[in-house]
């Protein structure tokens, strides 16, 4: 059953007086166990909905529901399924204690797979969730798959048994199930020829397996009690390049509708390279991981820098720009060199942040805490009128990861703060019209 945690006016549900805080318990005879049963069993034109009043009241209302039409109820969030896995490389097993909690919630569901593109492992699908996915064509799923070696994958998962992924994915792609595979490359583990067996595997079980996306293990300082991996150093990214960069994917081509497999940008960023063209990416299908992020990044810079020439500014401004360590040499490279022509209206710094809360081998932008960012800030001791985030430091609330919020920084930093978006110059543009 799902509860009714609000009515949206205007809606087919407003007009019905259903009422907050009841239970919606059958569609049309079908149980509703979560969203998922309420979004199949909601899309028909005749509909009987079965409701429970707080007082133990039961009632049923029938209405009919044109194509499209907002039905106008929000539920109670869904209890997440948590993940049993120990794998030797999982993130938030190396988070430092005082963090906020959402930061520990390790999940794997296969709802929130579909619903928000979350990769899980498949270790907790039992027969029943397999029937309700072919069933109700949940597709596409995100699935990290880290190596088809059985033995191997039980070692990275740390589980005993668990279920063997090669004869999962030929289950779901058996009932259509588009299918965006992610490996966690981790040196002395699933490298090198396992790589390549793996890869052979995924690209073995046909047209419903879209895509490899290949992201090289984060190490944070915190790795108590938990097994030695070695580090993507610059050797290790440009020999991962070489074998499975461009070369692989001119061979997938010839046999597929892209690429297949898709490098992340932190790979390029290591080696010290600059990191593909548009055309590696396809249609970006796993920007969601970050794959393509840079590109997309640069490309827009291209586009969009023509636009600051409209500008006729009364002040000149000047902008701190925040990263982290791994982005900084990119953005210097490509950012400022095109700005350099705008001299006349504003000024632009980067800088980037060494993450002590983590460790210095963190060196993303979406991992940066307030603290090292007022730390950052006050110790470059540049004057400037404005400082802009990184967007992907900041979640949905409005916090990072240490629970500071940007009027926090501003406050401990006394500099103006505003959090940018993925199209850096779009945010340099807004800051230039706030501040002219």
């Amino acid at each position: 059953m799902l509860k009714v945690v609000r009515v949206r006016k205007g809606s087919i549900a407003s007009e019905m007086n259903l009422p907050t805080d009841s239970k919606l318990l059958a569609i049309n005879g079908n149980k509703i166990l979560d969203e998922l049963d309420y979004k199949f069993h909601s899309s028909d034109y005749n509909l009987e909905f079965l409701m429970e009043f707080p007082n133990g009241e039961k009632v049923v209302y029938e209405f009919k529901r044109d194509d499209g039409s907002d039905i106008g109820l929000e539920f109670e969030p869904p209890k997440i399924r948590r993940c049993g896995n120990r794998c030797v490389f999982c993130f938030i097993d190396q988070l430092p204690k005082g963090l906020r909690g959402s930061l520990y919630i390790k999940d794997e569901d296969y709802r929130l797979s579909f619903l928000d593109g979350n990769f899980i492992t498949l270790t907790s699908l039992g027969e029943r969730d397999l029937v309700r996915i072919i069933e109700y064509h949940l597709s596409p799923l995100y699935v990290s798959v880290h190596t088809t070696n059985e033995k191997l994958r039980k070692l990275m998962l740390g589980r005993k048994r668990p279920k063997s992924i090669m004869q999962l994915l030929h289950r779901l792609t058996d009932g259509e199930i588009d299918i965006h595979t992610q490996i966690v490359l981790c040196p002395g583990f699933n490298d090198g020829d396992e790589l390549k067996k793996t890869i052979s595997d995924l690209a073995g079980l046909g047209p419903h397996i879209k895509s490899v996306g290949v992201v090289p293990v984060g190490l944070s300082r915190h790795r108590e009690n938990l097994p030695y991996i070695k580090p993507v150093d610059i050797k290790k990214a440009l020999e991962i390049i070489k074998g499975f960069g461009s070369d692989m994917q001119r061979n997938f081509r010839k046999q597929k509708e892209g690429g297949f497999v898709y490098l992340a940008d932190e790979f390029y960023l290591i080696a010290g390279m600059k990191v593909p063209e548009n055309s590696y990416y396809d249609d970006y299908p796993q920007l969601e991981n970050g794959i393509g992020m840079v590109r997309s990044f640069l490309d827009d810079i291209k586009v969009q820098t023509k636009t600051l020439k409209t500008l006729i500014m009364k002040k000149h401004l000047r902008i701190m720009l925040i990263t982290g360590k791994l982005m900084a040499p990119t953005l210097k490279r490509e950012l400022l060199p095109r700005l350099g022509c705008f001299s006349d209206m504003l000024s632009v710094e980067i800088v980037p942040i060494a993450n002590e809360l983590l460790g210095e081998s963190i060196t993303v932008s979406g991992l940066l805490s307030g603290r090292d960012i007022v730390d950052g800030i006050v110790k470059n001791g540049l004057e400037s009128d404005l400082v802009i985030l990184p967007p992907n430091c900041i979640n949905a609330d409005g916090i990072l990861l240490d629970d500071f919020t940007p009027k926090l920084i501003s406050e401990r930093t006394g500099v103006p703060i505003r959090v940018g978006s993925y199209n850096i110059i779009e945010s340099i543009l807004s800051a230039l019209r706030e501040f002219n």
